[in-house]
């Protein structure tokens, strides 16, 4: 584009023989050194973060990631163009900026996730370009991350969960003497009970033997067995039987 712009002046000049344009070609002669070294400059001095705010979420649910540009030289970037190549389908993080001089903008970008799926975010292409935008100038942010998005998460208010008898991880009223990852309390130490489940700070604290207690798990766990055989699913993509038994 430049050498175009060029060779269009010269012709000009030498056809019309006018002044104007041969100031034109001393003036882009002029500028066109500046602007190069402007753009090869700053691309040096231009810094790119981001941060993801989550390494998980669900189909349905916003992705946020924070950006930080900074520009450590004294010279302004007038424009400088962010262009991500992520994965994460329904989430697009491309920007275009400007900063002043040591200037540093932060801002986030959000995206409604559409598919589940283990998804790449990053790298990103930065180009800066000089004021004149004759010349612009080109580097890679490559750091990526990976976020896991699990199926969305479905009220079955219609499906009565029987109590639970087995040992698990959520706090109930209902005391074991098997040991689970709960414990509900202590009681005085009775004959027969392992010395494993004596608690020696409550013990030592009180002048007698006392013994952890444990919890039941509230409600039985469920589990579903999904046939994932592709002989037996029918549609495509988001509308398929696999998408909606996952």
């Amino acid at each position: 584009m430049v050498a175009i712009l060029a060779g269009l002046l010269l012709v000009v000049a030498l056809i019309t023989t006018s002044p104007i344009a041969y100031w034109l070609i001393y003036a882009l002669a002029a500028v066109i050194p500046i602007s190069y070294l402007w753009t090869r400059h700053v691309v040096r001095h231009v810094r790119v973060h981001r941060r993801l705010r989550n390494k998980w979420t669900t189909v349905g649910d916003v992705l946020e990631e924070e950006f930080e540009l900074e520009n450590l030289s004294r010279l302004p970037v007038l424009v400088v163009e962010i262009e991500d190549h992520s994965e994460v389908p329904g989430y697009h993080a491309s920007v275009a900026e400007s900063l002043g001089s040591r200037q540093t903008k932060q801002w986030r970008t959000r995206g409604t996730v559409a598919r589940r799926g283990m998804f790449r975010l990053g790298p990103a292409d930065v180009t800066v370009g000089d004021p004149f935008g004759l010349f612009s100038a080109e580097f890679r942010y490559g750091r990526e991350n990976t976020i896991v998005v699990y199926p969305p998460i479905s009220i079955m208010a219609d499906v009565m969960i029987p109590a639970g008898s087995m040992v698990g991880t959520s706090r109930s009223s209902i005391r074991t003497h098997q040991v689970t990852s709960d414990a509900g309390g202590i009681r005085e130490f009775q004959p027969g009970d392992p010395l494993k489940r004596i608690h020696w700070l409550s013990t030592a604290r009180r002048g007698q033997l006392l013994v952890k207690e444990f919890d039941l798990e509230p409600t039985a766990s469920l589990w579903i067995a999904l046939d994932l055989d592709a002989r037996v699913q029918a549609g495509f993509g988001d509308e398929s039987t696999e998408e909606y038994g996952v």
